[in-house]
């Protein structure tokens, strides 16, 4: 099982299934989803049609719990030779089902489940995956079947990358050359398009049945090209252009127009997305044109902010608080700490390759929550083995990312309490769609495990053999593994 339980105590015999064995029907409407979910599971796998009933004398039962707080995600089976018992919250009684659909044993033509009773909860309540839909566009069935497919690895953020230099991927109704221009911006298959925000609800009610709450990311001040070239009067010289590297143009913070645009486009943001979390980026930001616009300048000066550095940060803090104010909360990749934020904004750690544990650290002493995403082990667009654009610290193998340490050693209980969790990402500069599966397994399996889990101690050739053994499961989903 990936991944492990926290408690799992075997117990003699087994619970042979075949189409004798009922699911029984739970009076409350809430848990109907669970049930449903658990037919549907066992028929893939098995191909088996089982009954949602209380008739049968021996069948699968659902105990459905209050939630609570610290308890949401809990959950517990206990299975016997006659009788399967499964118990949490909503929430719990879905990684409920994950659960115990692997537990599946097919020998001699026959499925069963060893009997055993597992007590189980995640060590981090944010286990996340970034997908880049601006680099290669990801159309919206594919994000579907992939909210399908983390949720199945208890994983329960989806973080969406919405905009970039090469594409602006999410209607927006005030200004609807974003999309009309900025959807197109790099022209070819994989490369245009972009999500209606009736896409992007439905992709969240998919993704709230799963348990998977969708965070956009709309990245300022740079990373904005598609933006620009939609509206040009957004840069600071008014004509934007394409450079090697990170892009120099990014938004005028000097424009007061600037911040009416970002606060437009966010507000849609803010009505189309529940959940509490919006990302609003804030890495690779050359200040180039920054030093030399006349606008900014000023804005330095008025503002008493002592370089460009500052000025992002009071970028970044203005819209945030924008955001604040309607009771989001705030996410910014770890550059954010530059400019010395206030410390209600959640720093994203992503730049471990170059820096070590520096951001971490310091986000941590700050009083920052902190998610995680060192890239040296989080990013699942590194190959495995060196390769054009990839040198050999670019790399990352199912082994190196297990054995893993994600987080700065000897953290006291008060910085340990503001790890939010882990996030793997996949950024898509050189990945298209029909790669993805391969570039993310069996390596996410890894990830999945340590945000679940998190053990101190690891053997990676049991977790190899756990791998293996679950290859055929995610055959029969339509995955593709790579090396």
């Amino acid at each position: 099982m990936i991944p492990s339980a926290l408690n799992c105590l075997e117990i003699e015999g087994t619970f042979v299934l075949d189409e004798s064995v009922g699911i029984a029907s739970a009076t409350p409407s809430l848990i109907s989803f669970s049930e449903n979910h658990l037919s549907n599971r066992i028929r893939q796998i098995t191909g088996l049609g089982l009954t949602i009933t209380n008739e049968q004398d021996k069948e699968i039962r659902f105990k459905l719990l209050e939630p609570s707080a610290d308890k949401n995600e809990n959950y517990a089976i206990k299975i016997t030779q006659n009788a399967i018992e499964l118990s949490g919250t909503q929430t719990g009684l879905f990684y409920a089902v994950e659960s115990l659909c692997q537990l599946l044993i097919k020998k001699n033509k026959k499925w069963s489940w060893a009997c055993l009773e597992i007590e189980d909860k995640p060590a981090f309540q944010w286990r996340g995956l970034m997908l880049d839909c601006s680099r290669h566009f990801i159309n919206v069935n594919y994000i579907l079947s992939y909210i399908d497919i983390i949720s199945r690895m208890k994983m329960n953020r989806l973080h969406l990358h919405l905009n970039d230099d090469q594409g602006w991927r999410i209607e927006i109704k005030s200004h609807p050359e974003l999309t009309n221009i900025g959807g197109y911006v790099k022209q070819g298959t994989n490369h245009e398009g972009f999500y209606t925000q009736e896409e992007i609800r439905r992709i969240i009610a998919f993704a709230k049945l799963r348990n998977v709450m969708i965070i956009p990311e709309i990245e300022i001040p740079g990373h904005a090209f598609a933006a620009m070239k939609s509206y040009p009067w957004l840069c600071c010289t008014g004509k934007p252009k394409t450079n090697q590297g990170h892009q120099k143009d990014l938004y005028c913070a000097g424009n007061e127009k600037t911040f009416e645009f970002l606060e437009d486009v966010f507000q849609e943001i803010i009505d189309l997305f529940p959940a509490p979390y919006i990302h609003i980026g804030g890495d690779e930001a050359p200040k180039e044109n920054w030093e030399k616009c006349p606008n900014c300048q000023k804005r330095i000066t008025e503002e008493q902010l002592k370089n460009e550095e500052e000025l992002q940060a009071y970028m970044i803090q203005r819209i945030a608080t924008f955001l604040q104010l309607q009771g989001k909360q705030v996410i910014g990749w770890d550059e954010i700490l530059d400019g010395n934020p206030s410390n209600n904004l959640i720093v994203h750690w992503w730049r471990h390759r170059t820096h070590g544990n520096t951001a971490a650290i310091e986000a941590l002493k700050k009083g920052h929550k902190l998610i995680a995403s060192p890239n040296s082990f989080c990013y699942l667009n590194f190959p495995t083995e060196p390769e054009e654009n990839f040198a050999i610290e670019r790399t990352s193998t199912l082994k190196k990312i297990y054995e893993s340490e994600l987080f700065p050693s000897n953290l006291d209980s008060s910085s340990s309490e503001l790890i939010l969790g882990i996030e793997c990402c996949l950024w898509t500069e050189y990945i298209s769609e029909d790669e993805i599966d391969k570039m993310l397994f069996p390596r996410i399996l890894a990830l999945a495990e340590l945000m679940w889990r998190y053990p101190e101690n690891r053997d990676f050739d049991e977790f190899h053999k756990r791998v293996t053994q679950e290859e055929g499961l995610w055959k029969k989903a339509n995955v593709e593994f790579g090396p």
